[in-house]
């Protein structure tokens, strides 16, 4: 079946350099529009009854999310936004047995990809998974059956580092530092949290079917997959996946965003449970959490991906999920870390 990608490219670049002045901007912002690896993903049926496919080989979807081959939700809202409303279809080459055998994570990674898929088709009427065998594994993902599941509870102390890190400092040194007081006051200033907020780093996000969870009830690939940071503002769970100055900006920031998003309301509907196991004597940070009844999900970066950067998008995003409590936004990671909110997550 034809890709085109060739056609889908070129209108993507017309579409996002439309609104652009500058010559050298528009040139910079076209050269940093590239579609993933043709080798994984293709685009197919391409304004076919104002639709556009997007088809992912079995390697794409027992990838890490942050890679821009996996990253369909993403794609799919670009798509939606820059090629005038078209609908979304999904549908991928399911991994083989022998695959998933092989390797625990590329299992993990398949398992964490149906769940993602399914959300996102239940929150937007204009993106659905492709009938058939497809659809039958995205309806194999039933919280509301298979409920409670569990995530693993982090049982030890983590390190935060209170000196200003520079511009060229890690993820793990910034993440260090806005989890200090200084690098808190500097969030809660620009998201405008409560007093007594409390907020906490590294929260894992490996599901299991079972408690305790063990490589064997392991549903997610797990060991040191976590979220970046999490922020308890009263009623609401604020979720920040954080890049670094030195990261390339992604489109899979977003799909991040969105999956932890995803498995905080699965905690706050009670249908994903922390472990009983090495609970955390630390804070009460999860019995605040599981207080809370809604969700705001922020990707705080230097520069988003230039599809992403745009108001239509979180627009989009923020009238699709708003009926699971869930809103999206951006926050602009400056020198010396400084915080702006540029696009806020409002439903």
């Amino acid at each position: 079946m034809k890709d085109y990608r060739n056609e889908v490219l070129a209108e993507l670049k017309k579409e996002v350099s439309q609104g652009i002045k500058l010559a050298e901007l528009k040139k910079e912002v076209s050269q940093g529009i590239k579609l993933p690896d043709a080798r994984q993903v293709s685009f197919q049926d391409y304004k076919i009854d104002r639709t556009i496919t997007i088809s992912m080989k079995s390697t794409a979807v027992t990838e890490n999310m942050q890679a821009d081959v996996a990253a369909f939700e993403a794609w799919a809202v670009a798509l939606h936004h820059w090629l005038g409303g078209l609908d979304v279809l999904l549908k991928w080459e399911k991994p083989t047995d022998a695959q998933m055998c092989e390797d625990a994570a590329t299992k993990g990674h398949y398992m964490r990809f149906l769940f993602r898929a399914q959300n996102f088709s239940k929150w937007f009427s204009w993106f659905n998974v492709l009938p058939g065998a497809n659809q039958k594994e995205v309806e194999a993902w039933n919280l509301e059956k298979t409920a409670p599941l569990f995530l693993n509870t982090k049982s030890y102390t983590r390190d935060c580092c209170c000196d200003k890190p520079n511009d060229d400092a890690t993820e793990n040194e910034i993440e260090c530092y806005l989890a200090s007081p200084d690098g808190q006051e500097k969030m809660s200033k620009a998201l405008g949290w409560q007093r007594d907020y409390m907020l906490e780093r590294q929260i894992p996000v490996g599901l299991f079917k079972s408690d305790p969870p063990t490589r064997s009830n392991a549903l997610f690939s797990h060991g040191k997959s976590a979220m970046d940071l999490c922020a308890v503002d009263g009623n609401v769970a604020n979720v920040i996946e954080l890049k670094s100055f030195k990261a390339k900006p992604k489109m899979g920031a977003l799909s991040e965003a969105l999956l932890y998003s995803e498995i905080i309301r699965g905690v706050q509907k009670g249908q994903i449970c922390f472990t009983k196991k090495n609970p955390n004597v630390e804070s009460n940070f999860e019995t605040r959490l599981l207080k809370t009844r809604s969700v705001k999900a922020y990707i705080l970066a230097p520069c988003l991906h230039p599809l992403l950067d745009c108001d239509g998008i979180f627009k989009i995003l923020n009238r699709g999920p708003k009926n699971n409590n869930i809103s999206v936004g951006y926050l602009e990671l400056g020198s010396g870390c400084s915080i702006n909110l540029k696009y806020n997550a409002n439903y």
